[in-house]
């Protein structure tokens, strides 16, 4: 048989469903935090059973970004900055994070691999002059912070 039909399941189940499940999660945070957004204005919520049952991958896409120490602090630097930074800036933001200091180098690659997985969930947008957090972002790291104990439960 041939290796590139046998590679084939191996490449959707390893690599294109997460990626999907990512993007999922992202528009669902996008979502949950423009429907957040209305009710604070005054519109009358409508309720989701499409939205209420995707839940969990909102909290999955959470916990990835709670277990991954780049992704926090790529995070952190993201929604601490109020314009774009570039990619220089938030490795050595990445660095100053750690209090152990790694090599540039190796925090380079995992920066990158950080904002490859946040871009694809929708956390990160690029810009001409670097990288900055949206606000399903923002909401990632509320969240985080409210698991921590940093912030009261809302």
């Amino acid at each position: 048989m041939n290796s590139v039909l046998l590679s084939l399941p191996l490449f959707f189940g390893l690599i294109l469903i997460p990626c999907i499940m990512l993007v999922v999660a992202g528009g669902l945070l996008h979502t949950s935090f423009k429907r957040k957004k209305a009710v604070a204005a005054g519109r009358p919520e409508r309720s989701s059973r499409l939205l209420d049952d995707l839940w969990p991958l909102e909290d999955l896409l959470v916990d990835i970004v709670n277990h991954s120490a780049e992704m926090r602090d790529v995070l952190a630097a993201l929604v601490a900055a109020d314009k774009p930074r570039s990619f220089s800036r938030v490795v050595h933001e990445v660095r100053l994070a750690r209090a152990i200091p790694i090599e540039t180098s190796n925090a380079a690659h995992l920066t990158g691999v950080a904002l490859g997985i946040l871009f694809i969930a929708g956390l990160i947008r690029i810009k001409r002059d670097g990288f900055i957090a949206t606000e399903a972002a923002r909401e990632v790291q509320l969240r985080l912070h409210r698991a921590q104990g940093v912030l009261p439960a809302a």
